[in-house]
């Protein structure tokens, strides 16, 4: 869907503001929005840039302050994308000013996708449940110490995407370990009862 005059004149309003140059203008629309330009730019770029503008201080005259954040989560790659990043920075992969490490969150999404996606923000949907879902296991594995580290009991990242087959089949974990547990009684010999 094109974007409206209103719209792109807001895509110029909002870092003008803030005091930013054109070159880094250009720069977000183009890592962000997926184009330089503000002429052919689609309607889901555009929330991100200016969620991005939103976050960075800009606020519209008549709408609410976070409108652009809420319109840009709905997506729930949104969602899935911004869960992983948390699930980073529990696993201690953060950066010197204590934000989430990128280019080791890359990394893991390059092998999670056998090498098919490079970069977080390329992932759909069922990439980035996968990408959850292994980063929720290594927070479960027990460190040095035989401690978990645990993410707090959350949900699984299949339990918050609305119910529309999506997932592909994916299990949320703790039904995955319960059917691994019976199997693994099953396979234990009995011992004949006393009598």
């Amino acid at each position: 869907m094109p974007l409206t005059r209103g719209q792109k004149t807001l895509l110029h309003v909002a870092p003008a503001a803030l005091g930013v140059d054109e070159p880094t203008r250009k720069l977000v629309q183009r890592s962000l929005g997926g184009m330089e330009s503000a002429a052919d730019m689609e309607y889901r770029g555009y929330l991100k840039v200016m969620a991005h503008w939103e976050a960075a201080g800009w606020r519209h005259p008549r709408l609410p302050r976070d409108h652009f954040r809420r319109m840009a989560a709905s997506d729930p790659r949104y969602r899935l994308r911004g869960k992983a990043m948390g699930l980073a920075k529990k696993l201690g992969w953060t950066n010197d000013r204590g934000l989430c490490d990128k280019q080791r969150l890359d990394a893991f999404v390059l092998r999670q996708t056998g090498g098919r996606i490079a970069r977080l923000q390329a992932c759909e949907t069922e990439d980035l449940i996968k990408v959850v879902e292994g980063l929720k296991a290594m927070l479960d594995r027990p460190d040095d110490a035989g401690q978990a580290l645990s993410h707090g009991g959350g949900r699984s990242a299949v339990s918050t995407l609305p119910r529309t087959g999506v997932a592909g089949g994916l299990q949320p974990p703790r039904r995955r370990r319960r059917k691994a547990e019976e199997a693994d009684d099953a396979e234990q010999p009995q011992e004949p009862p006393i009598a």
